[in-house]
């Protein structure tokens, strides 16, 4: 059997209500990466202070790179586990002069869980990069630190998957995409600028199913979507020369270009 990965990609035409909606999904997608990213960072810092403690002691700065104790760093399973256990608490850090304290921002209340949850896994993604290339185990151009999202400064997007067996994520009709629900928000269907009927075809004949989709904002125009479906094609022999390849949609994780000292893992 042989599985060829190809992206499609659709322009969305959401309703202003469903606009909402996808910005939310959106939103907390960021605001995950930038919670697993603040924790992963941490042990990054509590690495690095090992490390300064060994060069205030007089030892260079290579010397005390491999010396300095090593932190294992947290993956994407560890990240979601310590935010079920502090999310809802709230800032607990210092204040600035003047501020109050608010409550938590309850990012992940009326989105699909899934929605944070591949989030979790881009940061982890995205450090694991890093340590790869700082490591010397990774080929090809350095890669950098990975950096915090800001609001209205990174790519709006958000990346779902589902179980192909049971597809949530699925076309309604050949216009009409289906984005599921959580979190008290229900499933909902939403209008395509053209039509699916190739994708649709394909999946109907067993030829591809939809492993995932990401949707994002393209363009200045703040209803319109890019979505992006992941399809596999499952052939029983491998297609011929001439065949189309089929689908596949990724989401890159934020990183920088700058380098940083080589940290331990």
């Amino acid at each position: 059997m042989t599985e060829i990965k190809r992206a499609f990609r659709f322009a969305l035409d959401p309703t202003p209500a469903q606009t909402e909606i996808l910005q939310r999904y959106a939103n907390a997608s960021r605001c995950a990466f930038n919670f697993a990213h603040a924790f992963m960072l941490a042990h990054h810092h509590t690495w690095h202070r090992g490390r300064n403690t060994l060069i205030a002691a007089g030892l260079d700065k290579a010397e005390a790179t491999k010396k300095a104790p090593r932190v294992k760093m947290p993956g994407r399973d560890r990240a979601q586990a310590f935010w079920r256990d502090t999310r809802g608490q709230g800032f607990v850090g210092p204040l600035r002069e003047g501020a109050e304290r608010t409550g938590a921002y309850v990012w992940w209340e009326g989105v699909n869980n899934r929605a944070y949850y591949t989030a979790f896994e881009d940061a982890a993604t995205a450090w694991k990069n890093y340590l790869d290339s700082a490591c010397g185990r990774r080929a090809g151009e350095r890669v950098g630190l990975p950096r915090f999202k800001a609001k209205g400064r990174c790519r709006e997007s958000f990346r779902l998957v589902h179980n192909t067996k049971k597809p949530e994520i699925r076309f309604t009709e050949p216009r009409r995409l289906r984005i599921p629900g959580g979190g008290g928000q229900p499933a909902f269907t939403v209008r395509l600028h053209q039509r699916a009927s190739r994708l649709i075809t394909l999946i109907d004949t067993g030829k591809a199913v939809i492993t995932s989709v990401t949707v994002a904002r393209a363009g200045t125009a703040g209803t319109r979507r890019c979505c992006a479906p992941s399809t596999r094609r499952s052939p029983t022999s491998p297609p011929a020369a001439s065949a189309r390849p089929a689908v596949s949609a990724s989401t890159s994780a934020s990183r920088a270009s700058s380098p940083s000292p080589t940290p331990s893992t």
